[in-house]
């Protein structure tokens, strides 16, 4: 009557004292069991089927018998779920991230664009001066009066083109902070 009762105990005992994780590792072409994660262990992670993570430890083989009461399904839906929300908002935050590097890149590239327009706006006005001799006094002051013109549409296409420039610098430098940190 002791015996059984002293197994009993025994068994109900040991599992308490060995508290520890034992891991099956590959060792060689042969299986080992050990007490640390195997080297380069990898494991399917629960947030999403089928995405594999390297973790530092691998898969027990035996659970710690000091953790709490196990879960139910139930509480472990829950756990999944939240680990899948939580792995989705990652993705939706990643997607939105892209997006807006993306419209700041083409807000670049449109501010650039921009600039060269105005710039070829100038050579277009520069190169389209009038040549040649005036025939009398009232062409030669027409051609005056046009020259002038002219030089004061460059003078305000070159300052849209500075300010432009500046703007376009400026829209660079905030992407550089934001996305190239």
């Amino acid at each position: 009557m002791k015996a059984p009762l002293i197994a009993l105990l025994l068994a109900c005992v040991a599992p308490t004292c060995t508290a520890q994780e034992t891991f099956k590792c590959k060792v060689n072409g042969s299986f080992v069991y050990q007490d640390r994660p195997c080297p380069g262990a990898a494991r399917y992670s629960d947030a999403m089927p089928g995405k594999v993570v390297k973790t530092e430890s691998a898969q027990p083989v035996v659970n710690q018998t000091d953790k709490a009461a196990p879960l139910s399904d139930l509480e472990k839906q829950k756990l999944k779920l939240e680990q899948d929300k939580e792995f989705i908002n990652q993705r939706v935050k990643s997607r939105n991230d892209e997006r807006e590097k993306d419209q700041a890149s083409e807000q670049i590239q449109g501010c650039e664009n921009e600039a060269a327009w105005i710039t070829q706006q100038i050579g277009q006005l520069a190169a389209g001066a009038p040549t040649g001799t005036p025939l009398n006094a009232a062409s030669a002051q027409g051609m005056m009066l046009d020259q002038q013109n002219r030089q004061t549409q460059i003078a305000a296409l070159q300052a849209q083109a500075s300010a432009k420039r500046a703007q376009c610098d400026q829209l660079r430098a905030a992407y550089n902070r934001r996305w190239l940190r």
